[in-house]
């Protein structure tokens, strides 16, 4: 059990999504494999077009802010929730 369990995954699949996006795109490929992943890590708890509406969300974030601007706070974020493991 985790507390926070959703803000864990959400920002878990926002430092999936940057390091995917490390070399400036992140392909149909890379996308399948972040969904996947995040589906069985989250043991079905969110499914996958849960997961497609978080990784839209982190492209509009990622374009607007700036990847390092959001690596940052994804950081962040994970040290607030005493969770940085999740974003391993």
């Amino acid at each position: 059990k985790v507390p926070k369990q959703n803000e864990v995954f959400e920002v878990a699949t926002e430092a999936g999504f940057l390091a995917a996006r490390a070399d400036g795109t992140v392909d149909e490929k890379e996308r399948q494999v972040l969904v996947k992943a995040i589906e069985i890590l989250s043991v079905g708890a969110i499914i996958e077009w849960e997961v497609e509406t978080l990784i839209d969300a982190c492209a509009d974030r990622a374009k607007t802010e700036g990847e390092g601007k959001r690596a940052e706070l994804v950081g962040q974020k994970l040290k607030a929730l005493d969770q940085p493991e999740a974003g391993l």
